[in-house]
């Protein structure tokens, strides 16, 4: 049943997520290690008191801080509420156009989520058989591509020549 003024779209399903205590989820970025001897020293002396307050919307000790780091002005760095917040602010920012966005078929589920609840029109382009993105699939007109490097979950990575024809075009 539809309701007048709600959008209908298609949850995102994650993958089959095994419980077991002595399983590393890779497919969820699991780390194996655990965190490094300075996180938990870091930790140890945090006043976790601190936390009761708002961060600032703005970021800027940590966007300065990752801009010394990486070596790009702070302008060009964005903080979000993780990986699916910052796409969907490039969906929103980005796509704005009737052409297609497109991206391979077999990648990062919630990309077509972000496109369906922003009705965003879009194409998921069939990878080759070997399971890697064919650049000349990408070579037309487009709202937009989308491409993961390596590809999430293939791992194939795309060397940057190729990546730059396909951004040229």
């Amino acid at each position: 049943m539809e309701i007048k003024g709600l959008r209908k779209i298609e949850p995102y399903v994650a993958g089959s997520q095994p419980t077991g205590k002595n399983i590393i989820k890779l497919n969820t970025n699991e780390n194996a290690y655990g965190p490094s001897l300075a996180v938990h020293q870091t930790l140890a002396s945090f006043d976790a008191h601190q936390l009761r307050k708002y961060s600032t919307l703005d970021q800027a000790v940590l966007r300065q801080a990752l801009s010394e780091q990486l070596g790009v002005p702070a302008n060009q760095v964005i903080i979000g509420n993780g990986s699916d917040d910052i796409l969907s602010m490039a969906f929103l920012a980005f796509f704005n156009s009737a052409e297609e966005v497109l991206f391979p078929d077999l990648t990062y589920g919630f990309y077509k989520v972000w496109a369906d609840l922003y009705h965003i029109p879009f194409r998921e382009v069939p990878l080759s058989s070997s399971f890697e993105i064919d650049s000349q699939d990408y070579l037309v007109e487009n709202g937009g591509i989308v491409l993961t490097n390596p590809n999430a979950p293939t791992g194939i990575y795309k060397p940057l020549d190729q990546i730059e024809e396909i951004v040229k075009a």
